[in-house]
């Protein structure tokens, strides 16, 4: 799932590799004041951008590899 390229999500994509990289760089940068920098991705939630249901369920198997067996809610 993290991997998967879906074009209608490019402005969601561009901001969650924004902010994976903007964690490395505060990581990097207050290190040396032994100061962690942690960034926490949610897993899946339900929502308008990835449809769930019948028809709308691209995500297969995704469960079985999440420790709740089930997504996230709001």
């Amino acid at each position: 799932m993290h991997n998967a390229t879906n074009v209608d999500l490019t402005s969601y994509a561009a901001s969650k590799a924004a902010t994976d990289h903007l964690v490395r760089l505060l990581a990097a940068k207050f290190s040396r004041f032994y100061i962690r920098v942690l960034g926490i991705n949610p897993g899946f939630v339900p929502s308008n951008m990835n449809p769930t249901g019948e028809k709308g369920n691209m995500f297969g198997s995704l469960f079985d590899r999440v420790p709740a067996k089930r997504a996230g809610s709001e």
